[in-house]
């Protein structure tokens, strides 16, 4: 039987991984939505000129709060 101080230590590894991962993806999504030309942005469903500057200002201050 493990203790619970080790059973805390493996959950606590165990959540670092995950959000390791999950920061990886972040990331890589930022990465690609900042580099969205106007085009790529209109080509998404429901996607308008009028809300491209406002999908790029979201994705900056993801971006910094992330980094």
């Amino acid at each position: 039987m493990t203790s619970l101080s080790d059973q805390f230590e493996r959950e606590n590894i165990l959540i670092r991984s995950y959000e390791a991962e999950a920061n990886y993806h972040i990331r890589r999504l930022i990465e690609r939505w900042s580099n969205f030309s106007l085009e790529e942005f209109l080509s998404l469903p429901g996607a308008n000129p009028a809300m491209y500057n406002q999908f790029e200002a979201r994705i900056n201050l993801l971006a910094k709060f992330i980094n």
